[in-house]
């Protein structure tokens, strides 16, 4: 496949999800129900009717039957097991010119497709032929064309920013992605009742996310560097600094790539030689059992070793017997600092499993912590006040996201 075969796939199940957001936020009633990847795309339950809609995005490309064939199919199989039941049907469909006017016998030359009639059971398919049925399906089913995807992502930003009173800025990196990402975690759920949500429930979940960035949503929507500017001052309004607050990266994965010299390079980022001495130094927490730790450990002195550099780990020798009060000890410079900065420090990094962190976090003194998941999951960490994800981003990435806060 290409890249912009690949990057059309990818937008158009990202349109699936946008459409979903837009037509929830649309809706009026915050009673009105929605069922994500139900019997549809998306199911819509009303006190008066329920429709079940599906989304399909062609860009750069005209009307032909075979592009409907399959979500009518799959409607009109539908509507022959669940006639008593009067569903409406909608179809929404980004091309680059008009629909036809729908009609008996275009359904039927439509549905008679191969590309259609697969997916209409052996039981049924003598009814394509029934002109009474299909003037009974037309009388429930709509389809039109919908909006192209930058409009509706715009609308979609309009809507959140007169919603929840915020800026275009926060609207688009932060409430859009996090509401893709609420669907996008309902539609994994194997459970129909876990897929069920209200627009009530939907805006109040949004509001929450507010405090929860996920960089992997956000940058699904924006470049990395095109984020990067905003994430920065989103961190400095919440007062996220390396000298105020404490950075706790949580690793849950001990066998990611390169690794050491990931957690060796961030260090230096914070309290090392020539840097603030008012930084604080970083802790990694490393979800893996013994061995893996011990390992990674070796890795990061074998790395030390080669480059011959003096960074410090402060483990409170847990390989031995943790001690708590040598890792809760504050850095110090052994020399005097050369006007505020650090000169040669007692340790550079705190490191931790998390096992260890677990069973005795009562003892393990964290100042205003600021909890980061490189590879998604909190552990123990979700009572915090700031957390977030940067699943899905690079190790350098990391680093120069965090390293110049």
């Amino acid at each position: 496949m290409t890249n912009r075969q690949a990057n059309s796939s990818i937008k158009g199940y990202n349109y699936q999800f946008l459409s979903s957001i837009h037509e929830i936020i649309h809706e009026i009633s915050d009673a009105s129900e929605f069922v994500i990847e139900g019997i549809e795309d998306l199911d819509i339950n009303k006190e008066e009717e329920s429709i079940l809609v599906q989304y399909k995005y062609h860009e750069l490309k005209n009307f032909q039957n075979s592009r409907v064939a399959k979500p009518l199919a799959i409607m009109f199989n539908h509507f022959l097991n669940n006639r008593q039941k009067k569903y409406k049907y909608r179809l929404f469909i980004y091309i680059t010119d008009k629909l036809p006017n729908i009609n008996i016998t275009l359904l039927y030359e439509i549905l008679s497709l191969d590309s259609g009639s697969k997916y209409i059971s052996e039981d049924n398919k003598p009814f394509i032929k029934d002109s009474k049925l299909l003037m009974e399906f037309l009388e429930f089913f709509h389809w039109e064309v919908s909006l192209k995807y930058e409009i509706m992502e715009r609308e979609i930003i309009e809507l959140l920013i007169e919603t929840y009173s915020i800026s275009e800025s926060s609207a688009e990196y932060f409430y859009l992605p996090n509401a893709f990402k609420i669907i996008n975690d309902l539609a994994i759920k194997s459970d129909p009742v876990e897929r069920t949500i209200t627009k009530l429930w939907f805006k109040n979940t949004l509001s929450k996310y507010r405090k929860d960035l996920d960089f992997e949503f956000i940058t699904r929507f924006k470049s990395f560097h095109a984020t990067k500017k905003y994430i920065k001052n989103e961190l400095m309004t919440r007062n996220i600094k390396k000298n105020t607050r404490e950075f706790v990266v949580y690793i849950g994965n001990p066998l990611r790539g390169d690794l050491s010299s990931f957690i060796i390079n961030l260090a230096k980022k914070f309290y090392y030689s020539g840097n603030r001495n008012d930084t604080k130094p970083v802790t990694f927490v490393v979800n893996g059992n013994k061995e893996e730790i011990m390992a990674l450990k070796k890795n990061i002195y074998s790395h030390l070793s080669n480059t011959n550099e003096l960074i410090i780990m402060n483990d409170g020798y847990e390989d031995y017997r943790f001690n708590s009060q040598m890792f809760n000890c504050a850095p110090f410079t052994v020399a005097l600092p050369l006007r505020g900065k650090v000169n040669i420090p007692n340790y550079n990094f705190k490191m931790i499993r998390l096992n260890t962190f677990s069973e005795h976090k009562r003892k393990i003194n964290l100042i205003a912590p600021v909890v980061i998941s490189i590879d998604g999951g909190f552990g123990d960490f979700e009572e915090h006040y700031d957390y977030f994800s940067l699943r899905g981003l690079k190790n350098d990435e990391i680093i120069e996201l965090l390293g110049g806060n």
